[in-house]
C-alpha cells in the first residue's frame, strides 16, 4: 500500500498545476507544512488549534457518512494538525531557572566542538533538557557517553535581538537544546562512561576524522572532513568564504549529491562480488542509513536517504516510484520528527533545490544546443539556482556572479575526491600503504579545487551583496518562474510576466523611505553601533567590535552588522561616524566600509594611530571614501539633520576622551552620541559652556563607573538613556551610574532589551525594544 502511494504517473515533461492532485503524498505534505507555517506566523493558542483540528475531523466523518467528497476537509484537518503539532514542540520552554546554580549529573551527548580555547559540549541530564556547555582552556577533553557531574548556572539562549537578526534560541531549540552554560574545569567531575548504539556512530565519525587527519595535510584534511563527515570545525574561514562567494558551498555541505556518489560506489563494489540486485539494494540502504546517522542526520542528508531508499525499495519490489512523491514523503517524515525543521535553512535549500531540479532540469536541457556531461552540469546548476535563489539571498545576502563557471570547473572533481576520500579512510584501517597512496592523489585534487575556487572568488565583482528580498517579491519571483515554465497556465501571459519581472526588479533595489527619524541602537554585544534613518538617508554611528583572530572566526562586522543592515534593506551608507578607534567601536565598521557603498566617514580630530585605524584608512583610499576630522564647535547638516560637535577639544590626546561627541538635532528633538568619553572629558565639555541638554543620550562608555558623572547629567538631563553593552568582565553598566540616570530618564540597555528602536517626528518620541 505504501509503495502504491508513491506509484504515480511521472509528468516532468508536460506538467501543469493539476499534477498536485495526482500525488496524494505531496498534497498531504503541503497541507501539513502550511499548518506549521500559519502556526509559526500567528502563534495561536494550543487549545484553539486543538479545537479546529477536532472540528475538521468531526466534519470529515459526517461528510463521509453522507457519501460526500471529504478530500478538502481531510486536507484542512491535516493543516490544523500541522498547527497543533508545531505548537506542541514550540511551546516547550526552558525548565531551568536563569541565574540559579544547579548540580547536575549529565551525559555528553555528542562529539565536542573545539574553537580556539573554547570547547563546546551538548550535555543531557537523565530527566532534564539538553544544555550547551562551554568550557575554556580545559586540559581534559570529554567524549560522547562520558557521565559528568557539573555545577552550572544555565541561561536561556538569546532570541532575535535585532530586527531581521539570527534567532539563536530557536536554532538551538530545533536541536533539542534549551539552555546554555559555562563551566570551569573545577566545576566538572568525571563519573564514568555509558556505551550504547549511538556511541557506535559517534565513534565511527571520530575514527574517520582522526584517520583523515593522519593521512592528509591540515588544510586538505579540513576540506575532506567537511566534504565527507560534515565537520567544518577546522576549515579556514577564507576557504569557506571563497566557496560561498562562488556559489558552490553546497559541495562542502553533505547533501543528496554525496549520498548518490556513495550509493554508486557501493553498487559498483557489490557488483564486483556478483551480488544480486535485490540484495544490493537492501545492503546499499543499510550502508547509507549508517552513513546518514554517522554524519549527524541533517535534514538534507535524511531527505536524500529517504528518497534513495524509496526508489531502491520500489526497484526491489518491482514498483515504479514517483520521485516527487518520494520528496514529499521525505519532507513529511522529517517534519514529523521535528516540525521546527521547516525553518531550518538546510531543509529549505535542500528541498528547494531538489524540487527545482525535478521540475526544470529536462525543460532547460531541451533549450541547450549541446549535450553530454557539460550540458548536464549546466542544467543541474541553473535549475537548482532557479529554485533556491530567493532563499539563498534571503539568508546569505550574496549573489554569486560566477556560480555557473565555478560549478562547471569544480563539481566534476567532487565525486572523485569523495570516493578517493572514502577509500583512503577504509584502507586506513586495513592497509596503510594503500591509504597513503589514495590520500596523496586526493591531496593534489583538493589543492586544485581550492586554487580554482579562490581564483574565481578573487575575480572583481565575483559576489554582489544584496538586501534581503521582501516576501511579496519572493512570491512574485516563484509565480514568474512557474508561469514562464508553463506550470501555471493563464491568459495574457506576456503581460503578467512583464509585470512580475518589473515587480521583482524593483523589489531587489527598493529601499524604504522614512518619514520620521528612526534610530536603532543595535545589539552588537560589548560595543557601540547605531543606525539613523530619515528619508532615504542612512547614517551609521560606530560598528561594534570582535574581529577574527587565532581564537575565533567570529567577526561582528561580518556576522552581525552587515547581515543586520542588509536584512533591513540598507543598500548603502551616506555617513559613518567613528567615535574613536577602539576595537569595540571601529572593528565592525571595516567590513561595512569594504563591502558596502559608503559615501563619507567622519571622525574626531585625534583618532590615534592603531592598527584598526590604519586598516580603515587603507580601505577608504582604495574605495575613494573621504574621511573628515571634526573638533569641538564644528557644525554640519545631513539632509534635515543638524550635527553639532561637542568633543574633542583642541588639546585632548587620551583615546577615550578624544571620542567624537556630537549632538544630532531633528526639529525639536536632540540626540547626543558620546563614544567612550570619561570624567575628565565630561568635565571639559561642561567647562566649555556649550549646551549639553538632550532628549536622548547614548550613555558614555557602556555605563562605566568612569563616566556619566553627576555634573554632566545635570547639564544633559536626558529623557531617554540607552546603554549599548554586552556580556563583559568590567562591571558595566555600573550600578551607581544606573541610579544617577534613573533620576532623569527611562533607561534601556541592549544586553537585556535587545535592539532599542527610537522613532520621532521631531517632537514626540516613541521607544520600543526588540527583546532578547
Amino acid at each position: 500500500m505504501f509503495l502504491k502511494m508513491l506509484n504515480v504517473q511521472r509528468c516532468l515533461n508536460n506538467i501543469s498545476f493539476e499534477f498536485f492532485y495526482r500525488r496524494p503524498l505531496l498534497y498531504i505534505c503541503i497541507s501539513f507544512m502550511a499548518g506549521i507555517s500559519v502556526s509559526y506566523l500567528l502563534r495561536p493558542s494550543l487549545s484553539l488549534a486543538f479545537i479546529f483540528f477536532a472540528l475538521t475531523i468531526v466534519m470529515s466523518i459526517l461528510l463521509y457518512f453522507k457519501k460526500m467528497d471529504i478530500t478538502a476537509m481531510i486536507l484542512l484537518a491535516i493543516l490544523f494538525l500541522g498547527q497543533l503539532y508545531f505548537l506542541l514542540f514550540f511551546n516547550v520552554g526552558c525548565i531551568y531557572e536563569p541565574g540559579r546554580e544547579y548540580i547536575l549529573k549529565v551525559m555528553v551527548y555528542d562529539a565536542p566542538e573545539i574553537s580556539g580555547n573554547r570547547t563546546t559540549y551538548v550535555v543531557k541530564p537523565e530527566d532534564g533538557q539538553a544544555i550547551l556547555l562551554h568550557t575554556y582552556n580545559s586540559k581534559r577533553l570529554y567524549q560522547y557517553g562520558d557521565v559528568l557531574k557539573i555545577t552550572v548556572k544555565p541561561e536561556i539562549p538569546k532570541g532575535e535581538t535585532n530586527p531581521g537578526g539570527f534567532n539563536y534560541r530557536e536554532y538551538l531549540k530545533r536541536k533539542g537544546i534549551y539552555a546554555v552554560a559555562s563551566a570551569n574545569e573545577g566545576d566538572i567531575i568525571y563519573i564514568g562512561k555509558i556505551r550504547d548504539m549511538r556511541s557506535i556512530f559517534i565513534n565511527s565519525r571520530l575514527w574517520a576524522i582522526r584517520t583523515i587527519g593522519r593521512l592528509y595535510p591540515e588544510r586538505e584534511a579540513a576540506f575532506l572532513n567537511s566534504l565527507i563527515i560534515g565537520d567544518r570545525t577546522n576549515l579556514k574561514s577564507d576557504i569557506e568564504d571563497s566557496f560561498i562567494n562562488t556559489g558552490i558551498i553546497h559541495v562542502l555541505a553533505i547533501s543528496g549529491q554525496h549520498v548518490n556518489i556513495l550509493l554508486l560506489f557501493i553498487f559498483y563494489a557489490l557488483r564486483f562480488f556478483n551480488i544480486r540486485e535485490n540484495k544490493r539494494n537492501i545492503i546499499a540502504i543499510t550502508f547509507i542509513g549508517f552513513y546518514v546517522i554517522m554524519v549527524g542526520a541533517m535534514p538534507s542528508v535524511v531527505r536524500a536517504f529517504i528518497m534513495s531508499a524509496t526508489v531502491l525499495l520500489g526497484r526491489t519490489y518491482d514498483e515504479e516510484v514517483d520521485v516527487i512523491s518520494g520528496l514529499a514523503l521525505a519532507a513529511f517524515i522529517i517534519l514529523l520528527v521535528n516540525p521546527l525543521n521547516l525553518f531550518d535553512v538546510g531543509f529549505q535549500l535542500s528541498f528547494g533545490a531538489t524540487l527545482a531540479i525535478l521540475l526544470f532540469y529536462r525543460r532547460i536541457m531541451g533549450y541547450l544546443p549541446i549535450k553530454g556531461y557539460l550540458a548536464e552540469t549546466i542544467c543541474l546548476t541553473i535549475s537548482a539556482e532557479i529554485g533556491v535563489l530567493p532563499l539563498s539571498i534571503y539568508y546569505f545576502f550574496r549573489l554569486p556572479v560566477y556560480t555557473l563557471l565555478a560549478n562547471i570547473l569544480v563539481v566534476p572533481f567532487i565525486p572523485v575526491i569523495f570516493i578517493f576520500g572514502i577509500i583512503s579512510i577504509i584502507s586506513g584501517g586495513i592497509f596503510i600503504p594503500l591509504a597513503y597512496g589514495f590520500a596523496y592523489l586526493n591531496t593534489w585534487l583538493i589543492k586544485l579545487v581550492i586554487v580554482i575556487t579562490e581564483f574565481i572568488s578573487s575575480i572583481p565583482y565575483s559576489v554582489v551583496l544584496v538586501q534581503r528580498p521582501y516576501i511579496p517579491v519572493m512570491i512574485a519571483y516563484y509565480l514568474l518562474v512557474f508561469i514562464a515554465f508553463g506550470f501555471i497556465r493563464i491568459n495574457h501571459k506576456r503581460l503578467v510576466l512583464a509585470c512580475l519581472v518589473t515587480a521583482v526588479a524593483l523589489g531587489i533595489f527598493f529601499e524604504p523611505a522614512y518619514k520620521d527619524m528612526n534610530i536603532t541602537f543595535i545589539d552588537i554585544g560589548q560595543g557601540d553601533s547605531s543606525l539613523i534613518r530619515i528619508g532615504r538617508t542612512n547614517i551609521l554611528v560606530d560598528g561594534g567590535g570582535s574581529i577574527k583572530n587565532e581564537y575565533s572566526d567570529f567577526d561582528v562586522g561580518e556576522d552581525v552588522l552587515l547581515p543586520y543592515l542588509l536584512a533591513n534593506h540598507v543598500t548603502g551608507i551616506d555617513v559613518i561616524f567613528v567615535s574613536h578607534t577602539d576595537n569595540d567601536h571601529l572593528g565592525g565598521l571595516l567590513p561595512v566600509a569594504e563591502k558596502m557603498g559608503v559615501r563619507h566617514i567622519i571622525m574626531g580630530k585625534n583618532p590615534g594611530d592603531n592598527d584598526l585605524y590604519v586598516k580603515l584608512k587603507k580601505i577608504s583610499e582604495r574605495r575613494n571614501i573621504p574621511i573628515t576630522y571634526l573638533k569641538r564647535g564644528d557644525k554640519m547638516n545631513i539632509g534635515k539633520i543638524t550635527i553639532e560637535v561637542l568633543n574633542p577639544g583642541e588639546n585632548e590626546t587620551d583615546i577615550n576622551n578624544s571620542s567624537l561627541v556630537f549632538k544630532l538635532s531633528y526639529r525639536e528633538t536632540d540626540v547626543m552620541y558620546t563614544g567612550d568619553i570619561e570624567m575628565s572629558g565630561e568635565a571639559d565639555m561642561v567647562k566649555s559652556g556649550m549646551d549639553l541638554s538632550t532628549d536622548i543620550l547614548k550613555v558614555p562608555h557602556h555605563g562605566s563607573a568612569t563616566s556619566s558623572t553627576q555634573m554632566f547629567l545635570d547639564k544633559a538631563r536626558p529623557v531617554v538613556s540607552v546603554i549599548s553593552v554586552g556580556k563583559n568582565n568590567y562591571g558595566q553598566p555600573n550600578s551607581a551610574v544606573i541610579e544617577r540616570l534613573s533620576r532623569y530618564s527611562r533607561i534601556y540597555r541592549t544586553d537585556r532589551d535587545g535592539a532599542v528602536i527610537i522613532s520621532t517626528d521631531g517632537k514626540n518620541i516613541k521607544v520600543k525594544n526588540w527583546g532578547g
